[in-house]
């Protein structure tokens, strides 16, 4: 069966939200999902927050549509040996440059340095339930679902 994760992150990968906003934030999600315990992700560094094994099928380049898992396989395993920081790539299919954070991952998916994550949550999140989190983080947000 698995668990399962909703993790909301700021679009931006290198944005650290603020103490009162994460405050808020939780404040928010406590309310919308009171069965669930909202933890705050703290990195200072942009990680990789996917969606889990199970639901990572395909990844594509934005400008071109090639197909890229494999390269980008190999690729990520190169970003963990380096600044965390540093999200440009020269895409191998049409050599524009891209940030991995704005490849088109099949589901949604991103790098952070800061977000919060409920385990097991229980239903979908519902657009309005977005846009309140939304609001109090204070920037526009990703939601990302992880099964593991």
């Amino acid at each position: 069966m698995g668990d399962t994760w909703i993790i909301f992150i700021p679009e931006d990968p290198l944005l650290v939200l603020p103490p009162n906003r994460i405050a808020a934030a939780i404040d928010v999600l406590k309310t919308l999902r009171w069965r669930a315990d909202p933890l705050e992700l703290l990195e200072r560094l942009p990680d990789f927050i996917w969606c889990g094994p199970e639901w990572l099928t395909a990844i594509r380049c934005p400008c071109c549509g090639a197909e890229v898992k494999d390269w980008w396989l190999d690729e990520i395993g190169r970003w963990y040996e380096r600044d965390h920081r540093l999200l440009a790539v020269e895409m191998p299919c049409c050599h524009n440059q891209m940030s991995l954070n704005d490849l088109d991952y099949d589901r949604p998916q991103g790098f952070a340095s800061s977000g919060i994550e409920i385990h097991n949550p229980g239903g979908d999140v519902e657009p309005w339930e977005v846009e309140r989190i939304t609001e109090a983080i204070g920037t526009p947000i990703r939601v990302i679902w992880r099964h593991l």
